[in-house]
């Protein structure tokens, strides 16, 4: 992943969340998962900060990952997530490498889990068979007031359908 503004990775420990309920007290498997402010960082501890602009979001971003034989893609992931509803939470996709970003689901009222909830996002049939997929998490804009814990994922992974290499370029494009 590639973390900015106050995307980690550790382990959560149940503090923010006022207003809003705070982080799990536990990853959803192993001890580590991705979260926004799990050690106290900024004017707000362990809740993410007011003010955000969409130019300084936080994202967590993965690695280009190069689909050119898959279709029929899936992308799931064990969210715990509180946010506001005037707050954005949001799941991006790029198929250039992260050049430009689409969004794939995006938060639009108030959100708060008390537990972990496993989420699945279908990925539209235009992202299939690229070689450039990036796939981020993102917390922002933000409004001046009431922030919450935000987000908190675990256990991310994607699904396909390969399609055979020795498959003619003309029967499948």
């Amino acid at each position: 992943w590639t973390l900015t503004g106050e995307f980690q990775v550790g382990t959560p420990d149940g503090n923010g969340g006022d207003p809003g309920n705070p982080n799990p007290t536990e990853a959803h498997s192993g001890n580590n998962s991705l979260g926004t402010d799990l050690t106290g960082l900024g004017a707000f501890p362990y809740n993410y900060e007011p003010g955000l602009s969409e130019g300084n979001a936080y994202t967590a971003t993965t690695q280009s990952l190069d689909l050119h034989y898959y279709k029929n893609l899936n992308f799931f992931f064990w969210r715990y997530l509180n946010i506001e509803v005037w707050d954005r939470a949001s799941i991006d996709i790029s198929d250039d490498d992260g050049a430009s970003w689409h969004p794939l689901w995006e938060s639009t009222a108030y959100i708060n889990d008390f537990n972990w909830v496993q989420q699945k996002l279908s990925i539209p049939q235009q992202y299939w068979r690229s070689g450039q997929v990036r796939l981020r998490f993102r917390l922002g804009p933000t409004d001046g007031v009431e922030n919450y814990s935000g987000w908190n994922i675990d256990d991310v992974y994607l699904t396909g359908e390969y399609i055979s290499k020795d498959v003619g370029v003309s029967e499948w494009i």
